[in-house]
């Protein structure tokens, strides 16, 4: 985990800690619901080191997104708890679990499945992420109807939770579902425009990732990328001008011309120094032949171009 996630996850979980505990009245129901989900969170991520996958920009949202999503069904089972005053603590406990699971069941479904349908994609990364998700979604929901009832129950916690902190909650709802009952139309017209602002909104995204995190870093066009980066850049630009006589002895107008053709090329916009055999030849012609400009042009000698081939060509 980054040194961000480590900053951001236990931000995420006092800020969730502050929204349960004076609904729930407990800190120990909180810290039940949200252990739950902290360990699916590890199950998750030790899933990925076993695998062998590595952590990019995309995996990093899992803890975050598992702790967001799985907490619900804690808090689904912790509040039909909360209406629950007959029987034992067993009994109490039992007959929550059943009262929510089945829509606890669907949704957690769904919500697995598309993350896994992730997997369909051509990039590395996002299959990874989305199968990492869909088991973070389904470890959290086996941990709210398996560890979170047991920790209930053997911590007493039951008789904790206070009924009446979910009312307001209830009554807020109640409330607007009333309002927007009678205001239907408003409600429609609002839902719309707003649709269409979303959809213009949408037109403007920009698509922006590193090339690494899209494909993986152990996946084959990265790592050709890398092979070929190490050999040559991807812009280098080379051209071979060979001489234009056939034999041994090339004359001075060559390498005119082969100084003439590195010169423009540095005068091109986009393009930045060039490297060619011309500078060590001309060094070889001074050592060689110190009385000479041959490959300046100004001095024609025949026979002396050559021999700074021939003396190349043994040195090879």
């Amino acid at each position: 985990m980054t040194e961000t996630m480590r900053r951001i996850v236990p931000l995420m979980v006092l800020l969730i800690a502050v929204g349960l505990i004076p609904m729930l009245g407990s800190a120990r129901m909180a810290a039940i619901a949200l252990g739950s989900v902290g360990v699916a969170v590890l199950w998750v991520l030790g899933l990925a080191g076993w695998l062998g996958w590595p952590e990019t920009s995309l995996t990093q949202a899992l803890p975050p997104l598992v702790l967001v999503v799985g907490v619900c069904d804690g808090v689904h089972l912790l509040g039909a708890l909360a209406g629950r005053r007959d029987g034992s603590h067993e009994e109490r406990v039992l007959g929550a679990t059943h009262a929510v699971w089945p829509a606890c069941v669907m949704t957690t479904a769904t919500t697995a499945v598309g993350f896994a349908a992730l997997a369909t994609s051509r990039l590395e990364s996002v299959v990874h992420f989305g199968l990492l998700a869909a088991a973070g979604v389904l470890a959290a929901f086996v941990l709210t109807f398996s560890l979170v009832p047991v920790l209930l129950i053997a911590t007493g916690s039951v008789d904790r939770i206070r009924r009446a902190r979910f009312a307001p909650v209830g009554r807020a709802a109640a409330a607007v579902g009333r309002w927007a009952g009678m205001r239907w139309r408003p409600v429609l017209a609002g839902t719309l425009a707003l649709t269409i602002v979303a959809l213009v909104g949408v037109a403007r995204v920009r698509f922006d990732a590193a090339f690494e995190d899209l494909y993986g870093a152990q996946s084959r066009v990265v790592r050709w990328v890398d092979a070929a980066a190490v050999l040559r850049r991807a812009e280098t630009l080379e051209i071979v001008v060979d001489a234009p006589s056939p034999g041994p002895e090339p004359d001075a107008e060559a390498f005119r011309v082969a100084a003439a053709l590195q010169d423009d090329l540095v005068g091109i916009d986009g393009l930045g120094r060039s490297w060619a055999l011309l500078p060590a030849m001309r060094r070889l012609n001074d050592l060689v032949h110190p009385d000479s400009l041959v490959l300046d042009g100004a001095t024609d000698v025949r026979g002396r171009p050559g021999s700074l081939y021939r003396l190349l060509a043994n040195e090879a």
